[in-house]
């Protein structure tokens, strides 16, 4: 389906950029970004891809166990107050699914990564006349490896 792939997790950033769609199978979990990610390295230029997927490949065939979804809801504070707190609430990953193939989406703010480790901190954006309409999350990925796949490089500009 696409013409070039990479696993070098350093050729790329998910910064900034939307995934719209999930999808999941056995050992795999798969986001679709149809505005694209960033390449990194190589030139000056921001370039991007079109269309593309970040699959991660995962050692449990069941998906519960691969991947953890968090939000977290702000608490009412004092306006005198400079700090806030939260509530951090697990998503289950059928509803999360449900979610980001239904309008929602996914944005990745920062992005690290261990062995066979992956997390993201990401602004979940929930469908145009919903409240709320975003929510912060974070998500935590158990995964061999990370492929990204593209057809198209375009610069910014």
């Amino acid at each position: 389906m696409y013409k070039f792939s990479d696993n070098d997790i350093n050729h790329f950033s998910l910064h900034d950029c939307r995934a719209t769609k999930l999808t999941i199978s056995d050992h795999s979990l798969t986001f679709e970004f149809e505005d694209g990610y960033y390449l990194c390295g190589g030139t000056m230029l921001n370039q991007y891809t079109g269309r593309s997927e970040v699959s991660f490949t995962t050692p449990s065939d069941k998906p519960d166990w691969n991947i953890s979804i968090y939000v977290f809801e702000y608490l009412d504070t004092d306006d005198d107050s400079e700090e806030s707190r939260a509530i951090r609430t697990s998503i289950p990953l059928d509803k999360f699914t449900e979610l980001l193939n239904n309008g929602a989406q996914l944005e990745f703010l920062d992005e690290y990564s261990g062995y066979e480790k992956f997390f993201y901190d990401c602004v979940l954006w929930y469908p145009k006349g919903t409240t709320p309409r975003t929510m912060d999350c974070q998500i935590f990925i158990s995964a061999k490896d990370i492929t990204y796949r593209w057809n198209e490089v375009k610069t910014e500009g």
